[in-house]
This record gives C-alpha cells, structure tokens and sequence, in this order.
C-alpha cells in the first residue's frame, strides 16, 4: 500500500511542476503545417473580425480512422455519435488578437480551444475547403522518456516491500470506513479503500489491533499468491508473503502498455518503453487530452459553410 500512496504522492507534486514549467495547455495546441486549400469559389474571404461557420472531419493519419467531426452523419457512420452533442458547424468569431468580445451564438477560439488552428482559416473564402496535416511534434507531442525521468516517474520498482501493520488516524479511519465498527478485533476490507488500500475488494483484509485516542491500529493480512489488477497503472499484481509482518507486492505488464491518471490539472499519459527483473521503465506525455493522439500525425479537413462579415460592421 506504501507503493500506490508513495506513487500519488510523486504525481501531486510532478503535477505541479507541469503547471509551472509549462504554461497553460489548450485542448487543441496546434501548428498548421502541409496545408492544401481548395480553388476559390469567389465567396467572402475570412477576415480578423468576422463570424464564420466551419465544418470539419478530425482523421489519424496512420490509418484514416476519424476521432472527431462536426457532421452528425460521418459520427454515426465511425461510432462517435454522442446523443446529448449537438452536430453543427463551429460558431468560430474570428480574432486572432483574443481582444474583442464575439457576437452572441460564436466563441472567441483564439484564446481557448484552437489558437493556431483558427489561425489557418484566415484568407479563406465563403464554401473553400482546406486539407492540414499536422505532425505530432506540432500537436500532441511524442512520448518522452526524458520528460519522465526528469519528473521522478521514470521508473517503477516491480517488487515493493509492505509492512502489515498500519497506523491510521483516528479521524481519518471513522470518515474511510463509516461502516466498520470501531473495536479490538473487528475485521473488514480495508483493500477496498481508494487510499489506505488499493480500490481492490476482496484481497486485502485487515484486523483491528489497537486503539488510542488518536490512532487506529491494524494489521492486514492476504493469501499468498493472490493476484489483482493494480488500478489506474493496470499492472498485474502478485502478493508474496514473506511472513506475519511483510510482504511484497511485484508487478508485472507488457511492452507498450498505456495508461492515464487524470488530475486536477488534466491528464498524465504513460507509455511502458522497458521491462527487466527490476524496473518497468516508463515514457510521459502531458500534452495530449488523450492517449490515443500521442504521437500520431492529424489531419482535418475543413470547409467554410458562411462568412459573415461583422468585420464591417461598427
């Protein structure tokens, strides 16, 4: 249990040193590269100021498959249709400045969601499509295996010595465990706790030894050679006991395996780069809202349905 608090504990701080090294992350952090636009159809041309309504189709390039679009039809088609999403062109109020409020009905991007992104449809034309490629290095990033080292998340032991017996504050025992009553030789599942155990029900039991007024003492027992998915890493977990008082907790997992913890500052992506008899070795991304965008090149075809031209208006 030391494992999974010491590890939250590691995350809380690296969480913060995010924050504070890098800035505020927006959902779409994009640079526009390998850009194709359609021939002109003489439309209105998309200047800073005016209102515009843009569809678009959001594909991997690796292998085509579409994560995101505006069209209602394309969603329902690839099994990305949400009921409660309304699927309608993007209300885009074009302002590169970030310093003008939008009309009512449209959203100021460059200061939130698509800075860059919206960027790209300045000198477009009313009915224009235009084709951009982004590779990962210019949107969500690569997994790296620096940035986890750097953040003391590099590595992760797969042996972790554990101590039976716990002493937990009194307070904090009565508010985990509303329900277990508090006495000498009251025994619960104290695995299934989020925090003093692993969110595990039925391995880790534990006894109530001893009371103060500001303590709890227990002492948890396991069956030797019990197995469990370790939750938010989804290693593969073995109990060995090694006596009344110790036991180890080894992990196991696989190359490539993917895992996210979410914060309270967005998500932390992690990738298994190495495995040997000690260590699972481990590559980091912050940048990404998923992990599945992690080091893939994206495509988003865009069309411009209506320009409106606010520009000129005073």
């Amino acid at each position: 249990m030391e494992l999974k608090r010491n590890i939250l504990i590691v995350l809380i701080i690296t969480t913060s040193v995010i924050v504070v090294s890098l800035g505020v992350l927006y959902y779409f952090n994009i640079h526009v590269s390998n850009v194709h636009v359609s021939p002109s159809t003489g439309g209105k041309m998309i200047e800073e100021g005016d209102c515009i309504d843009v569809d678009y189709i959001g594909k991997f390039a690796s292998n085509g498959t579409i994560f995101d679009t505006s069209y209602e039809s394309i969603a329902k088609e690839n099994g990305l249709y949400t009921q409660n999403r309304s699927y309608e062109p993007l209300k885009i109020f074009f302002d590169t400045t970030g310093e003008k409020d939008p009309p009512t009905g449209y959203n100021n991007y460059s200061s939130s969601l698509l800075p860059r992104f919206i960027k790209a449809l300045k000198g477009l034309k009313e009915g224009e499509t235009k084709t951009i490629t982004i590779p990962p290095e210019e949107g969500y990033g690569l997994w790296n295996e620096t940035l986890a080292e750097t953040m003391g998340m590099g590595s992760i032991p797969r042996d972790s010595l554990t101590y039976a017996f716990k002493q937990i504050n009194k307070t904090s025992f009565t508010s985990s465990f509303p329900n277990v009553t508090l006495a000498v030789n009251t025994r619960f599942d104290i695995g299934a706790d989020q925090y003093f155990g692993f969110g595990v029900e039925g391995v880790f039991n534990a006894t109530i030894v001893n009371i103060t007024e500001t303590n709890v003492t227990v002492k948890t027992t396991v069956e030797n050679g019990s197995t469990f998915i370790l939750p938010l890493f989804g290693f593969n977990t073995t109990v060995v006991v090694l006596n009344d008082s110790y036991y180890i907790l080894h992990l196991d997992t696989e190359l490539n395996h993917i895992f996210s913890i979410k914060t309270y500052h967005g998500y932390l992506h992690f990738k298994v780069i190495g495995i040997n008899e000690t260590s699972i070795k481990l590559a980091l991304n912050t940048q990404s809202p998923r992990a599945s965008f992690v080091g893939e090149t994206l495509v988003f075809e865009i069309h411009v349905v209506n320009v409106y031209k606010t520009s000129q208006q005073d």
